[in-house]
């Protein structure tokens, strides 16, 4: 409350003066109309009038006669001192002095004789109750704050999600909250007996020490840092630590405060990155492939030292340069094509070949496998590119064409050269053996005979290596081919090979390929041929069918004969290769291998694998030309 000094004109001063004098009340008046200020006096003349007035209004200050008609003054003090609102000096009379004290302690400001002489000072009395009770109610206030402030601090410092404790200049812990206590593993009884380097990792004491040490000095008003403590159980816990000091008057420092958030998860969180990075970096500068990381825009950004091997420039020359600079002209539009695909998102990853302009000069074959890497927003951040130098392989590749050419050419060339002399052979031998049958012996006729037959032999053999050198040599047609209708035509061309052997053939659904017709006739052409020659007895049957695997085409021959052996599977397919089971049985050992020929060139294979119950199932896939 507001206590004005009596000298001064700042507001008018209420007094409530409690006597049964009225003596005593105009002495009192007289003595405060005379003094300095304004004053404004309400008089009580018992206690019950007292309480009423005082439910009217709340006195600056009131003097109250110790001895009332209803009873003692002393009954409007509070129970509680500290719960009063105003000052109350207690009058007394002569002799009364003991009571009067035990007025003060029971909460009275202060007491008064009531002699005259006492009464002529009263304003000076005022004056002074009232100087005395601001002092009091400043001084509460002063004592409310820090009790808030406490209260306050109490509370955030027991409710913190972080650890927070008190330490004295020596390192002894002195206060500890729950979060703290929570965190490490210790009861707040426990830690009281502790100081700061008991639950400080070894390796980070020295450095700890020498943080509070600045602080102790002055040297740094308030210190952060990371540092590693010694759970309970054992464990480790990584802090992240806020120390400050506090300190009195003459700077002396009273005690630390430190507060601590948990840092583990983070911490492993960077050494868990720390240690891909590092591997990372291990698995790029040791790749015996180039690495390369490429900017949205075709800059280099990182280079590993197999790229810089292949291409004959350092990191530090390639990070000047564009993937454009590094590319040959022929294959840049491709290269840039690949890059949108992958920029744009429309596709993850792409490989393709492409060459390379070394340093020096000189041109390589490069094999490259291309991802984006992208941030939250799937924006491009950069592509990591993977090159394989592959310009040993390309060679190999032309030299196997250009040799595979001439071979293909040498095939042809013999096998027309060698045909033509055949013809006549066969057909002398068939008119010697006709037409002088009657004059011959026996073993004449059987030699003709003879000569006759290894004459076609050698005939098929030499269609059949025809077949083989052109495998390959015709063009795709614009048209997907039925293999349906080619299957049925290779069937109707087989008519009396089935009649003889008596075995049918059954043909289950078939895809359209764009594949050369003349190619897929070879091949079912040897395949179904393959399965009546082999395919089992009288009665028997041999199934043809396929289907589409997405962008590959499987077909299949399947034959309930005798089968492979397991160990002439792989062989089959070898040129001029006849298995065991070929004995007695004409044929070249040419056609499997056209088969496995015309299948390579399709992006594919051929193999043999056993039928269930018995027989061999052979199967072709191919890449669609349509899918391509």
């Amino acid at each position: 409350m507001s206590c004005p000094d009596l000298g001064t004109n700042e507001r008018v001063t209420t007094i409530l003066v409690v006597d049964d004098s009225l003596t005593t009340v105009e002495l009192i008046r007289e003595a405060a109309l005379a003094g300095r200020g304004e004053i404004r006096l309400t008089v009580a003349y018992s206690l019950a009038e007292a309480r009423m007035a005082l439910t009217r209004f709340q006195p600056d200050l009131a003097l109250v006669d110790l001895v009332l008609p209803d009873g003692s003054g002393t009954e409007l003090l509070p129970l509680n001192r500290e719960e009063a609102t105003f000052p109350i000096v207690i009058m007394t009379g002569q002799g009364d002095e003991m009571e009067a004290v035990k007025a003060m302690k029971a909460g009275a400001l202060d007491y008064l004789t009531k002699s005259p002489a006492f009464l002529a000072d009263i304003p000076a009395i005022i004056g002074r109750s009232l100087r005395t009770w601001r002092f009091i109610v400043e001084r509460r206030q002063a004592v409310k704050a820090v009790q808030e402030s406490e209260a306050l601090f109490r509370s955030i410092f027991n409710s913190a999600p972080n650890g927070m404790v008190l330490i004295s200049p020596e390192g002894v812990f002195l206060h500890v909250n729950p979060a703290n206590s929570r965190l490490l593993g210790y009861t707040a009884e426990e830690m009281l007996r502790m100081k700061v380097r008991d639950i400080t990792h070894p390796d980070d004491r020295d450095f700890m020490l020498r943080a509070y040490d600045e602080l102790l000095s002055g040297q740094r008003l308030i210190v952060e840092y990371e540092k590693r403590y010694l759970r309970k159980d054992g464990s480790i816990l990584w802090g992240h630590v806020t120390v400050t000091g506090v300190r009195d008057d003459a700077q002396k420092l009273l005690y630390f405060v430190a507060q601590m958030q948990d840092v583990t998860a983070r911490k492993k969180a960077e050494e868990a990155l720390r240690q891909s990075e590092e591997r990372f970096r291990a698995v790029f500068n040791t790749a015996a492939a180039g690495v390369v990381v490429i900017s949205p825009t075709g800059k280099v950004l990182q280079a590993n030292p197999a790229i810089c091997a292949i291409t004959g420039y350092s990191e530090a020359e390639l990070m000047q340069l564009s993937v454009e600079d590094i590319t040959h002209p022929e294959d840049r539009e491709k290269t840039t094509c690949n890059y949108s695909k992958l920029t744009t998102g429309e596709q993850e990853t792409v490989h393709y070949e492409k060459r390379y302009l070394r340093k020096d000069g000189k041109i390589i074959w490069g094999y490259a496998s291309l991802a984006c890497v992208t941030d939250a927003e799937q924006q491009p951040l950069y592509c990591v590119g993977l090159v394989q130098d592959i310009t040993e392989l390309k060679q190999m590749e032309d030299d196997l064409r250009k040799a595979n050419r001439e071979l293909d050419a040498f095939v042809h060339t013999v096998s027309h050269d060698l045909r033509s002399p055949l013809t006549p052979i066969i057909g002398y031998a068939e008119f010697l053996r006709d037409q002088y049958r009657e004059r011959l012996d026996e073993q004449a006729i059987n030699i003709l005979t003879e000569i006759h037959r290894q004459g076609h032999r050698m005939l098929r053999l030499l269609e059949d290596l025809l077949s083989l050198a052109r495998a390959g040599q015709l063009d795709c047609p614009d048209e997907p081919v039925e293999c349906g209708q080619v299957v049925d035509e290779v069937v109707a061309g087989l008519a009396n090979q089935i009649i003889a052997t008596g075995i049918s053939v059954q043909r289950e659904s078939l895809p359209a390929l764009r594949v050369p017709r003349t190619l897929l006739v070879q091949l079912f052409d040897n395949l179904i041929g393959n399965a009546l020659r082999y395919g089992g007895k009288e009665g028997g049957s041999v199934e043809v069918g396929g289907e589409r695997r997405g962008a590959r085409v499987e077909l299949y021959v399947r034959d309930h004969g005798a089968g492979i052996p397991p160990a002439e599977r792989d062989r089959v397919f070898d040129l001029f290769y006849r298995g065991s089971t070929a004995e007695n049985i004409d044929g070249t050992g040419i056609g499997l291998a056209t088969v496995q020929k015309i299948a390579r060139l399709f992006g594919g294979r051929a193999w043999v694998e056993e039928t269930p119950g018995g027989g061999s199932t052979f199967r072709v896939e191919m890449m669609d030309e349509v899918a391509r």
